[in-house]
């Protein structure tokens, strides 16, 4: 379900309905070595396309914009039911799959514009927000550090 439908969903919102803007908004400068109006025009123009692309040949992007949404959240709720009052997806202890979980969350929250309408909805979601905390604890106790780190 997340690397076969909610995959692309992200990626349609992304890259295909914000046009990529969060690339320039949310990743550090010079990421890309291109000058930022090619960075830009990649983004608005060529990943568009691809994606749209790419969505159409999946599948979903046969569906209208706000069933794909419709889609997105339902998975969401699918992967908050599964995770149910588990810790982690396969109990007290992570796996694998925990891994895969939690970079889908982290997209969302961390790496899309504050109008995306995942951005915003996912925080509606207790049980993903608990377990993105608690991922974060287990595995990255310098979290806030590696995000932020301060500048000497």
């Amino acid at each position: 379900m997340i690397e076969d439908h909610l995959l692309f969903l992200l990626a349609a919102e992304a890259y295909v309905y914000h046009g990529g803007k969060h690339f320039v908004t949310h990743y550090p400068p010079g990421l890309i070595p291109l000058p930022s109006f090619v960075t830009k025009f990649l983004f608005a123009v060529v990943f568009k396309r691809i994606n749209k692309k790419n969505l159409y040949n999946q599948g979903l992007g046969r569906h209208e914009r706000h069933e794909q949404q419709k889609m997105g959240l339902s998975a969401l709720q699918a992967l908050s039911d599964i995770l149910g009052d588990n810790k982690f997806l396969m109990g007290d202890q992570p796996c694998e799959e925990d891994c895969t979980l939690f970079a889908f969350i982290c997209w969302p929250l961390l790496c899309c514009t504050d109008d995306n309408i995942y951005n915003i909805e996912i925080k509606k979601f207790p049980r993903l927000m608990a377990y993105f905390e608690r991922m974060k604890e287990v595995y990255w106790a310098d979290w806030k550090e590696m995000r932020h780190p301060s500048k000497k």
